[in-house]
């Protein structure tokens, strides 16, 4: 969206722009976590699987 764009909206429509961009920085900021635990985990299997040397 333009800066143009941007100005001609009313109070209430950035409001919920506003609201939309923070829900989906929260979404983001949950999946990231479950994707550092899954990845965390991964790990941990690798390393048991590894065969001994």
């Amino acid at each position: 969206m333009t800066k143009g764009a941007l100005l001609k909206l009313t109070t209430a429509e950035l409001l919920q722009k506003a609201a939309a961009a923070d829900r989906i920085a929260k979404d983001r900021d949950r999946w990231k976590g479950r994707a550092l635990t899954a990845e965390g985990q991964l790990g941990s299997l690798r390393n048991l699987l590894r065969p001994a040397a």
